[in-house]
């Protein structure tokens, strides 16, 4: 089903749309909101909003999508090319991510495939933006709501161990899966025994907990590599020697390569 930037029923405006499943089983929906520029619009980007794709008049309304926890718009350029500005929101109307992506202008509805795990933004002269669930998390590196696994610059994987809260790394096994729940840009990795991979305070160290700030990670590229960036500033670390992980400040040991599992 697609929403028009559009006159609805209030009935339908209210409801909105459940389209699937997104990570930690969060719906993407499609909503309609008034047809004004949010605070925090990025420099050079305008809102317009069109009724359909054979009309540059504006509609009294706009489509935004929800999802990852996030608010999404579908922005026009100021010197209007052929392209969108895709722009995340947090819940405090921050920008927390945003994507320039050519090939249609001036939004008229957002579709959203939830079999396929794609959002398309639809435009002028009904051209298509085509992005999927995956490429819309804030999240770099990690694919929201699917099972991984992280390769240490020593080719083995980060691993939950039978010992109570305990982590290493080994040539890989079944707990070597981690799950990847998103929210907003932060993360968590669950483990297979339902933890969660922990930073916790003091001196430099990784275990697994329930619950807590050392359970939210957040990622950064680095020469094509995920580093897993802790709430205490230092990053998840694979030392040289003997299978071990910990956290450290700076070196190759703190480059994963992410593994999708599923």
């Amino acid at each position: 089903m697609i929403f028009r930037a559009k006159s609805m029923s209030l009935a339908m405006m209210s409801l909105g749309l459940l389209l699937g499943s997104a990570s930690s089983a969060e719906a993407q929906t499609v909503e309609q909101v008034p047809n004004a520029a949010p605070a925090g619009i990025p420099a050079g980007m305008k809102v317009t909003c069109t009724p359909g794709p054979g009309t540059g008049a504006a509609a009294p309304s706009c489509p935004i999508l929800k999802m990852n926890g996030l608010t999404y718009w579908a922005f026009s350029y100021s010197d209007n090319r052929v392209a969108m500005g895709i722009v995340a929101y947090d819940a405090a109307g921050k920008v927390v991510a945003q994507w320039e992506k050519p090939g249609a202008r001036y939004v008229y509805a957002i579709k959203v495939d939830a079999a396929a795990k794609t959002v398309t933004f639809m435009g002028q002269a009904d051209q298509k933006i085509t992005m999927t669930f995956d490429a819309l998390s804030p999240v770099v590196g990690l694919p929201c709501g699917k099972n991984v696994r992280l390769k240490s610059w020593k080719n083995d994987f980060l691993t939950r161990t039978a010992q109570a809260q305990g982590v290493t790394t080994t040539a890989g096994n079944a707990d070597s899966s981690w799950k990847v729940e998103c929210s907003g840009t932060s993360f968590q990795l669950k483990s297979t025994k339902g933890d969660y991979l922990h930073r916790p305070d003091g001196n430099p160290a990784v275990t697994t907990w329930n619950t807590g700030p050392g359970n939210v990670w957040t990622s950064e590229i680095v020469s094509g590599k995920v580093q897993l960036k802790s709430w205490k500033g230092d990053y998840l670390h694979r030392p040289d020697g003997n299978p071990a992980v910990t956290t450290w400040g700076t070196g190759v040991g703190n480059q994963w390569t992410v593994e999708p599992l599923n």
